[in-house]
């Protein structure tokens, strides 16, 4: 499902609402929800609003708002009552996952995530990722579940290199479980401020080999 833009002008308003699952699967092609500018384009990115019970996004299918032009990167809502699942690279390196990205070339801003579900699963390098690979800020991340749990190199993150650092706001009500070099980041890489990188968490259980970090 693609309402990207490549030319002037914003990327567009993707809504689904499904009463029981959405499956998105990029196994021998890559598959996504996307709604962003393309390189070339001037324009911020879209909205994607999601609403069902289980969303998985399979073989490093991605929802994106991305602006790899000039613009803001969009905005993406997910609320589902049930599990979220994410998982796997693509073969260029790319995650699956949520994206809300500008590009190296932009002076705009990240883009917004919401995630509102029970339970949250995220492995083998999927991430979720509100990041400003240009001069303007990171986006900000809210996500808000029972149980979450990041597996096997996978991530959470809200950066910049040049702008103020994004912010992350996670609230786990029973457990966190970050395992096999995963981690949750906030922050900034580069020579402005740092994000404000709020987290909070009950009961957390974190693996050893996890690490959870605020960069400034």
């Amino acid at each position: 499902i693609n309402t990207s833009t490549f030319s002037q002008g914003n990327a567009g308003t993707i809504s689904i609402d499904a009463q029981e699952r959405i499956i998105v699967d990029a196994e021998g092609v890559f598959s996504g929800i996307l709604n962003f500018v393309g390189e070339d384009a001037v324009g911020d990115g879209g909205v994607i609003n999601i609403t069902t019970t289980d969303l998985s996004l399979r073989n490093a299918a991605q929802i994106g708002v991305d602006t790899l032009g000039e613009g803001n990167a969009g905005t993406i809502f997910i609320n589902a009552q049930g599990r979220i699942d994410f998982e796997g690279i693509q073969s260029n390196g790319t995650p699956g996952g949520l994206s809300a990205r500008v590009g190296s070339n932009s002076t705009q801003n990240a883009g917004n995530i919401e995630v509102v579900t029970s339970e949250l699963f995220i492995e083998n390098g999927a991430t979720i990722r509100a990041e400003s690979l240009g001069s303007a800020g990171g986006g900000n991340l809210s996500i808000s579940a029972d149980f979450l749990t990041l597996n096997n190199e996978s991530s959470i993150f809200a950066v910049t290199n040049e702008g103020s650092g994004g912010n992350a706001e996670i609230l786990v009500e029973e457990q966190i479980l970050l395992k096999n070099n995963s981690n949750i980041t906030a922050g900034n890489f580069g020579f402005a401020d740092g994000g404000n990188g709020m987290s909070q968490y009950h009961n957390p259980n974190k693996n050893l080999s996890a690490c959870l970090f605020h960069n400034q």
